[in-house]
């Protein structure tokens, strides 16, 4: 009897000793069979276009090269330097450019940046702000080739494009160049160049927007910054003038400037030319050894709801100036007019008038459609060549002013006489207008922006003259009611409603 119950209990354990072993052995067999089978397969989506970047990469890379500038300056000991790294700071360009310069009567200044070869003869696209004014260029290649002394073919400040020419006796890789204009904001693009000297950098990223305005500094003189690409494509110093592409391989751009907080790297915000823009710059330069930018020779305002409401209209710009002896001077278009299209094209920003302006030749004409004093009209204007300097006089509507006297306030302001005196100690151009002297803390004036030295040239319909025109207009508008001011600050011209 005891003989049965053992064995029962034998067989039994045996059971759970087989039963354990079996599920254990599973487990370790699964594990091992886990490790051994494949990984999850990525989406095919991503798949082609990890593809894509791979394509484009080996095919536009080696055309994407190393620019190496030198340029040497003469100084005396006691000559502080100009160009040190704070030049550019607060600029689209600060940290685009790597200084080396020992303080001695013959400093050595270089510049790193990027280019795309555009041709099969060895045409380099890059930026006017690499090359401009520097004594020898150096390119290296892709695969390390160094190429020195390299021609400079031109440059042109004013769209910031640049072209060099490569002369060597092997064939050269060259980028195929695409439409700018097709691009649409979200196509992905792919930024290469040689950011902080590693060359040929691939980063990815879409397009954010088209047709972008960039506000720089005055004084900076290093181009318009307007109907640009913006991407979060990471562009850091040393990308200027390196490719912007598209997915099929093509250079749709031309990368210029990035906007980063404090002087930093890459935040997602970069800017590029567009291509289109680039090769009509780049045929000009070649041909013809500089650019002839049409010119219309206005200063414009973008259309704010409170000045439309004021000026009665729902789109276009302002004409907040009219240079002497320009096409839009001769042609009769003032300041306070309303540009609603160019040729049958809407206006909708300042940029849309550069966009087609700057790219006319000498002689076009084009149509101009105007709103003044509520009513519409139709120009016909005779496009110039852009002055060299850019630098005009404003319209003379006026006689000088020959007293100083300081006004009463009014909204906070108060004005004296532009006097020659007055001209001269505030290095103004203006011939007509008054000038603000003092603006009181927290009056309107004050918190609409209005500053000491700047000109009023225009209050509602009255322009201003002289110091009798001033009065007459501010008793007209009166204290409380709101006035269009057409004021200057510096270069600009703006209208401000108070």
């Amino acid at each position: 009897m005891k003989r049965n119950i053992y064995s029962k209990i034998f067989l039994v354990i045996s059971l759970i000793i087989i039963t354990g072993v079996v599920f254990y052995g599973g487990l370790i067999y699964g594990q091992v069979t886990a490790k051994e089978s494949r990984p999850l397969e990525p989406p095919a989506s991503l798949l082609s276009l990890e593809q894509s970047f791979k394509s484009v990469s080996k095919k536009v890379s080696p055309a994407v090269v190393n620019i190496n500038t030198e340029k040497v300056i003469k100084r005396g000991n006691n000559y502080a330097p100009m160009m040190d790294e704070d030049f550019f700071k607060g600029t689209p360009f600060e940290n685009f450019f790597r200084f080396s310069q020992p303080f001695n009567q013959e400093q050595k200044m270089t510049s790193l940046g990027s280019g795309v070869i555009v041709s099969p003869d060895g045409y380099v696209l890059t930026n006017a702000h690499v090359i401009m004014d520097a004594d020898k260029v150096n390119i290296t290649m892709n695969d390390g080739t160094l190429y020195s002394n390299v021609k400079i073919i031109g440059y042109d400040k004013g769209s910031d494009i640049g072209v060099l020419k490569i002369e060597g006796k092997k064939p050269l890789p060259y980028a195929v160049t695409g439409n700018s204009d097709e691009l649409e904001v979200g196509s992905w693009v792919l930024a290469i160049g040689n950011p902080f000297g590693f060359n040929s950098s691939v980063t990815a990223g879409i397009v954010s927007a088209k047709g972008r305005d960039l506000p720089v500094e005055q004084g900076n003189n290093y181009g318009d910054f307007s109907n640009l690409i913006q991407t979060d494509a990471s562009i850091n110093p040393g990308n200027s003038g390196g490719a912007l592409v598209n997915l099929y391989g093509e250079v749709v751009g031309i990368n210029t400037a990035i906007i980063s907080p404090n002087g930093g790297g890459s935040v997602g915000l970069g800017f590029s030319i567009p291509i289109n823009n680039a090769n009509y710059i780049m045929e000009q330069i070649i041909k013809h050894g500089k650019v002839i930018h049409g010119w219309l020779g206005i200063g414009m305002q973008k259309l704010t709801p409170e000045l439309a409401g004021k000026f009665g209209v729902d789109k276009g710009i302002i004409v907040s100036d009219v240079y002497q002896d320009s096409p839009a001077f001769k042609t009769g278009i003032k300041p306070g007019d309303i540009i609603v299209s160019i040729d049958k094209k809407d206006i909708t920003a300042p940029s849309d008038i550069q966009k087609i302006v700057s790219y006319k030749k000498p002689g076009d004409k084009i149509e101009i459609n105007i709103i003044r004093d509520k009513k519409p009209l139709s120009l016909n204007v005779t496009i110039e060549a852009r002055p060299g300097d850019n630098t005009v006089s404003s319209v003379s509507a006026g006689q000088k002013g020959d007293k100083e006297t300081t006004g009463a306030t009014w909204k906070g302001i108060s004005v004296k006489e532009l006097t020659p005196d007055i001209r001269d100690r505030y290095g103004i151009s203006e011939e007509y207008g008054v000038i603000v002297d003092h603006v009181d803390q927290g009056s309107k004036a004050s918190m609409a922006g209005f500053r000491g030295g700047e000109v009023i040239k225009k209050i509602n319909d009255h322009v201003i003259k002289n110091y009798d025109d001033y009065k007459e207009a501010i008793k007209e508008a009166g204290e409380e009611g709101q006035a269009v001011i057409l004021v200057k600050s510096g270069q600009y011209s703006m209208f401000v409603v108070i």
